[in-house]
């Protein structure tokens, strides 16, 4: 994966993780690469990270629902290392989020919050159900590292 190409700020390493797992998800759902869907399955299968703390403020174990995802395979590809199109939104999303913050680095908790900004997309609607918003993620977030 390019990371210049879909970043602006350093991936930590569970950013890293989450988008390893979310390729050997794709090749097991007989993609060629990740959709949204399966970052927010890696998400839920067991990384650890700040996204993991900011759902547990809100009360969602993400993993209690993991087999609940569903895996959208009509998605458009973009130019970036074979991607769809939502993967390339997702980082947008979450580079902005990390941005708005002034973080030098993206984080599993950018992702979370870029998988919350995808307006009428799967993950938004998902994560929606389990009661996560963006403003209540925004707010945990805010709690958890102790900012303004």
């Amino acid at each position: 994966m390019r990371w210049k190409e879909l970043s602006r700020r350093n991936p930590t390493d569970h950013v890293i993780e989450v988008f390893i797992l979310a390729k050997q998800l794709a090749s097991l759902s007989d993609l060629t690469s990740a959709v949204p869907e399966h970052v927010l399955l890696a998400l839920a299968k067991g990384h650890r990270g700040v996204a993991r703390m900011m759902l547990e403020e809100l009360g969602v174990d993400l993993s209690e629902h993991s087999n609940d995802i569903r895996i959208q395979k009509e998605q458009p590809k973009t130019g970036l290392s074979g991607l769809y199109s939502g993967v390339g939104e997702l980082f947008a999303r979450a580079n902005e989020e990390a941005g708005t913050r002034g973080h030098n680095y993206l984080g599993t908790e950018h992702l979370l919050l870029g998988l919350l900004r995808l307006d009428r997309h799967y993950c938004q609607k998902f994560l929606h159900d389990l009661g996560v918003d963006i403003d209540a993620a925004r707010s945990a977030l805010v709690k958890l590292l102790g900012e303004n």
